[in-house]
């Protein structure tokens, strides 16, 4: 459908808004609120995106006590449907340290348990609903935790995507999900520990400044995914970024190897887990040059990838409302 065909829409500290002129009308509002974005979309009965606004005001942007004041202001164009049409918030506005605490599921979890939990709120005026995050426990790796993913994959499968998803970001998450149920997933800290060994280590003597992480089609990035696939310890990986830097005769790239080692790894703990993905591929959803970066590496690692649209947030939003009987 043309709604799912938008694309990202830039955010450079400014309110950014691209509309459709459909005769159709609003049935709800979608909200995909993290820590550094805030992404809203009014979508029509038959799951449209009629009109799509982010913005940079993350919930670490917005001081306590002021959600709903930031929020209006964010969507003050929308003030009518604000108080007419049932909204739907994913991500950390979710959370402890956000505007309303919507406690965690239990994974295993079918959407209708996630719909079950959605935490409703009215706020000046505004009918919001605040979609749970999941909780994860098992002996051997202990609790994991995930808000704002669930909703990707609920989307994602409403769009015919039926394959483990994987998220790439700061805190990238492995889901198996299958027949509308998220049964298990596991967080890596790939672009937390990508961004602190660059930064904040002895490797970041090694890095070119000039040196874009998405330069994932040199040489040294496949080099470093090979090398994290198979490696037994990436500390000691790590450090090789280093010591091999000293030694550089002009061809060999720290960052795009350091990358490609860190994202290998990651490869390599998904595929332990759930052996069955390297057989039916992988569903990605994240950003062009995230995604762009694991499709690279799973093409080198022989690995079928698709990209869900980057707008799956919102139709899992859609299909929430929907399963809650709040679609007219």
């Amino acid at each position: 459908m043309l709604g799912w065909l938008l694309g990202d829409v830039g955010m450079n500290g400014k309110y950014q808004q691209a509309s459709r002129a459909l005769d159709q009308r609003a049935c709800m509002i979608a909200v995909d609120w993290g820590t550094t974005s805030f992404r809203a979309a009014k979508v029509s009965a038959d799951g449209t995106v009629l009109d799509i606004l982010a913005a940079a005001r993350g919930i670490s942007t917005v001081q306590a006590g002021a959600f709903e004041g930031t929020f209006r202001l964010v969507l003050s164009n929308w003030e009518r449907e604000l108080d007419t049409l049932p909204i739907y918030l994913c991500g950390m506005a979710g959370s402890r340290q956000g505007w309303v605490e919507a406690r965690y599921v239990d994974c295993p979890a079918e959407f209708g348990d996630i719909a079950d939990a959605v935490v409703r709120l009215t706020a000046g005026g505004m009918n919001l609903r605040f979609i749970p995050g999941l909780h994860r426990f098992d002996a051997t790796t202990g609790h994991d935790v995930m808000r704002g993913e669930e909703t990707q994959v609920i989307g994602a499968q409403a769009l015919g995507c039926e394959r483990i998803v994987v998220t790439p970001g700061t805190h990238s998450k492995w889901i198996l999900a299958r027949d509308r149920s998220v049964a298990d997933f596991r967080t890596f800290m790939t672009g937390d520990m990508f961004a602190a060994l660059k930064g904040h280590t002895i490797l970041k003597h090694s890095m070119d400044a000039n040196e874009s992480r998405s330069s994932s089609d040199t040489p040294s990035f496949e080099e470093g995914v090979r090398r994290g696939f198979r490696s037994t310890g990436i500390a000691a990986d790590a450090f090789a970024v280093r010591a091999r830097s000293l030694f550089d005769d002009g061809a060999f790239h720290a960052e795009s190897y350091l990358s490609g080692l860190l994202i290998g790894n990651e490869y390599a703990a998904g595929r332990e887990r759930y052996p069955d993905a390297w057989r039916h591929g992988l569903t990605l959803i994240g950003s062009h040059t995230l995604t762009a970066c694991y499709e690279r590496a799973a093409e080198y690692l022989g690995v079928d990838t698709q990209v869900a649209d980057l707008n799956a947030s919102i139709r899992g939003c859609f299909e929430l409302a929907k399963f809650n009987g709040e679609i007219q």
